[in-house]
């Protein structure tokens, strides 16, 4: 199975508001994606299989430190190292900013 990586922002809100219903019993509002990814601090990245959004990460830069905001996997997606994949990708991204 082929999973794409890539960095995803406010146009995904929708997709991320879906995913994160599907996840967790109190998921973000919608508007949380939008004004989250709206700020400089913050970023995301996507799982893509076949391109449907099957997981993301978001996180927020505080000065020389990052905090992880979120973690998801869609439910039939998971076990299958995606959220693993994703937080590699950020740590290899925090350590070559030198963070």
């Amino acid at each position: 199975m082929k999973i794409e990586y890539r960095t995803v922002g406010v146009k995904y809100s929708q997709a991320l508001f879906e995913l994160e219903k599907k996840c967790f019993g109190d998921p973000w509002p919608e508007q949380m994606f939008i004004d989250s990814l709206s700020s400089k601090y913050t970023q995301a990245i996507g799982a893509f299989h076949e391109d449907r959004l099957v997981g993301y990460i978001m996180w927020i830069f505080v000065g020389d430190c990052f905090e992880i905001l979120n973690v998801a996997t869609e439910p039939d997606m998971r076990r299958r190292g995606i959220a693993r994949r994703m937080i590699e990708l950020l740590s290899g991204y925090a350590a070559e900013s030198g963070i």
